[in-house]
């Protein structure tokens, strides 16, 4: 079984786990901040969806590199002329 650390979008680690069953492999996706269930130190923790932002987690999208997250800006206070 390979073992990769990867992020996604939002910057939540997430495990991608491997394993060669042949003559596929399979993929799971396991929480990167909690990888174990509570009760099972055993058990894997598998996820399809993001706990941060609640995206889909697809393979294609998660990146090697933590993402830099800009901070939304607030209201500028600019007000449009009205004509």
């Amino acid at each position: 079984m390979k073992l990769e650390k990867l992020y996604h979008k939002c910057g939540y680690p997430v495990f991608v786990a491997k394993q060669s069953v042949f003559p596929a492999t399979k993929v799971y996706f396991v929480d990167g901040n909690e990888p174990f269930m509570k009760g099972d130190a055993k058990r894997p923790r598998v996820i399809n969806r993001c706990p941060e932002c609640g995206g889909t987690i697809v393979m294609e999208r998660l990146l090697s590199n933590k993402p830099e997250i800009s901070v939304s800006k607030g209201p500028s206070g600019y007000m449009t002329a009205k004509i």
